[in-house]
């Protein structure tokens, strides 16, 4: 697919985000975009044509936070002759872009999973998971405290403060259910990537 030359509204369209959106819905939309068009997670045909369109539409955006641009003096130099600056640049920074992504895209998917980068995002999503199998104990142990305390307090308990205690506790039993499956998983995965190399 050829991206048209008004490259910002085609790189917006590619990245499915609307001109004016944060760097951060940027980066988000981009990794949804990269991990849904990865030759080795996409079987169709067109996923690296994709892929690279989605790393060059990246790269647009976060080099023109960078763009000369912002580094030209206008004393001395004409609107056409910055014009024609910024032209070669952005034909640069594309080239530049398509080079990686096309660089990316032969990477496979299994070299990217021994990359540091995938290690460390591992490491760290344990970490979260740890945190939020605290929150389901918290969430537990609050509501059941709750009712101990309601019933000390006032020596009665009612139907709707039972409800909300079992409904907060099976929440937390769900939330640690799950960050304790995806702890498991990624240890396991960390551990079988440590005996292979």
């Amino acid at each position: 697919m050829a991206i048209p030359t008004h490259l910002p509204s085609a790189y917006y369209r590619i990245l499915g985000v609307r001109p004016g959106c944060s760097l951060n819905d940027i980066k988000q939309a981009y990794r949804e975009k990269a991990k849904e068009f990865h030759p080795d997670i996409n079987p169709d045909p067109d996923a690296p044509d994709r892929f690279i369109e989605v790393n060059e539409a990246y790269e647009y955006f976060v080099r023109e936070f960078n763009s000369p641009r912002q580094k030209i003096v206008r004393d001395g130099i004409s609107t056409a002759e910055m014009d024609d600056i910024l032209r070669q640049w952005m034909e640069r920074e594309r080239a530049k872009a398509r080079a990686r992504a096309a660089r990316y895209a032969r990477q496979r998917y299994e070299e990217f999973r021994r990359s540091p980068l995938y290690r460390t995002s591992s490491l760290l999503s344990i970490g979260a998971n740890y945190l939020i199998l605290g929150f389901g104990i918290m969430m537990i142990s609050g509501s059941a405290y709750g009712i101990y305390n309601i019933y000390i307090t006032w020596n009665t308990i009612t139907a709707a403060g039972v409800f909300a205690a079992v409904m907060t506790s099976l929440l937390g039993m769900v939330i640690m259910v799950f960050s304790l499956s995806d702890i498991r998983r990624r240890r396991k995965e960390l551990r079988r990537m440590k005996d292979e190399g």
